[in-house]
């Protein structure tokens, strides 16, 4: 079965349109229903044409030992280490993947990333997007009525300010923007 998703910002949802079997026969149905109800095409439009930019920056990765997974995944990627820093009780290491790094994080002290490691053990953490405005990427996100954790930008690795978004109106993500 294929899958088209159509989004146009003059309609008031996207339209997915799917093939159901060989010959070409279609259905086509909005998916406003299926959605919350703040993730419109229109919601989304008004976000697109104030942010220039939102992409994908990097993936946290939660490690009980730092250098050991940072080395895996430069040796096993071929990818280089570009940034160390003591951070917040952590030990950061970020990893050039191209298009984005990866950000591997020791806890040194109690902390989030403790917590995280003694509930759920090692891996994903979180996923961060950059932007040009980060106090709009906020705003935006109260909008949609999600809560963020950060009412504020704050300190983050490497110098960036960033924001945490609550998992649970995510889906269980743990989102972050960073400012750029």
């Amino acid at each position: 079965m294929n899958i088209l998703v159509e989004s146009d910002s003059r309609a008031s949802a996207s339209t997915i349109a799917r093939e159901s079997d060989g010959i070409g026969r279609t259905e086509a149905f909005s998916s406003a229903e299926s959605l919350p109800r703040s993730s419109t095409t229109a919601n989304h439009s008004a976000w697109a044409n104030h942010v220039a930019r939102m992409e994908l920056h990097h993936a946290g990765i939660a490690a009980e030992d730092g250098a050991a997974t940072a080395a895996l995944f430069a040796d096993l990627l071929e990818l280089e280490i570009v940034h160390e820093e003591s951070l917040d009780g952590m030990e950061v290491v970020f990893l050039d993947a191209g298009n984005g790094q990866l950000e591997i994080l020791e806890p040194t002290d109690d902390g989030p990333i403790a917590s995280f490691l003694e509930r759920q053990g090692p891996g994903i953490h979180h996923l961060a997007f950059a932007t040009d405005d980060i106090a709009e990427a906020l705003e935006h996100a109260r909008s949609l009525e999600i809560e963020p954790i950060d009412d504020e930008p704050r300190p983050g690795a490497a110098g960036h300010d960033v924001a945490f978004l609550h998992p649970s109106d995510t889906v269980g993500v743990l989102v972050e923007f960073v400012a750029e």
